[in-house]
């Protein structure tokens, strides 16, 4: 969904944030400690050895085609407790979005009632999700009706913010101009802003933790607009504007 000033336009096809990507044809596992460990090794033109684990929870690799593997397995076996640490992790966030028992939204957990009826839709009353759905066994379904639920609230939320944001520097003498937001799905950032063109990406999310930090995170793309950087002058303005964004910032670490 896209926002230009105040007004959001959701695309024609919504992404499913609990979609998995794997690339199993390349998929290698080696077991350390009795825990298996998954990886994919790409051949790239790269100086280091570069390891990384993503949001499916398999290690992806790159290394030069002049490295062999051994060395690479030599490498996963030193820091299989790291990798096994972040994974573990992973995959705990994991089960708590994929629950259907509770909702996490704006830094709160609520419980959930599912009552199948066909005309399906999402309702709040400030305590409890209830989730009208025509089928109450398909967990897949119903986690798709949460995550539009949630889209649509970002609408309205981020607009506000967005707004706030752009008035709060420009009363600070900051002359930046309003945003023009997308909101979408991203696995390893929260927000990001092109100063060039004004646009400001951030993550769906985000409506899950407090306003406070989604507004954190506005403040950190605007900011942009005036350094293009992450200099010790970024982090100094950005903690005039905005003086708990350390606080903030930590709660999304």
């Amino acid at each position: 969904m896209t926002m230009t000033g105040n007004c959001f336009k959701m695309p024609e096809k919504f992404v499913h944030f609990y979609h998995l990507k794997y690339i199993r044809s390349f998929m290698k596992s080696l077991i350390i400690n009795d825990k298996e460990l998954f990886y994919v090794i790409e051949r790239k033109n790269v100086k280091n050895i570069n390891m990384r684990v993503k949001s499916d929870g398999i290690i992806y690799i790159s290394a030069k085609r002049s490295i062999p593997e051994e060395c690479i397995k030599n490498i996963l076996e030193k820091n299989a407790g790291k990798f096994s640490a972040v994974i573990e992790k992973l995959q705990n966030q994991k089960k708590k979005t994929d629950n259907t028992d509770f909702i996490n939204y704006l830094g709160k957990e609520y419980p959930v009632r599912i009552i199948e009826r066909n005309n399906e839709s999402v309702d709040f009353d400030k305590s409890t999700f209830t989730i009208y759905t025509s089928d109450k066994t398909d967990r897949e379904k119903i986690l798709f009706q949460i995550l539009k639920w949630k889209s649509d609230k970002c609408v309205e939320i981020y607009s506000d913010l967005n707004q706030r944001v752009c008035n709060l520097f420009r009363e600070h003498g900051y002359n930046v101009p309003l945003g023009t937001v997308t909101v979408k799905l991203m696995k390893s950032r929260w927000g990001s802003c092109n100063y060039v063109t004004g646009k400001i990406s951030m993550n769906l999310r985000l409506i899950d933790y407090p306003v406070e930090c989604i507004y954190a995170v506005f403040c950190h793309e605007y900011m942009h607009f005036i350094h293009q950087n992450h200099s010790k002058d970024f982090h100094k303005d950005l903690e005039r504007i905005c003086p708990s964004y350390k606080a903030y910032d930590k709660l999304l670490k």
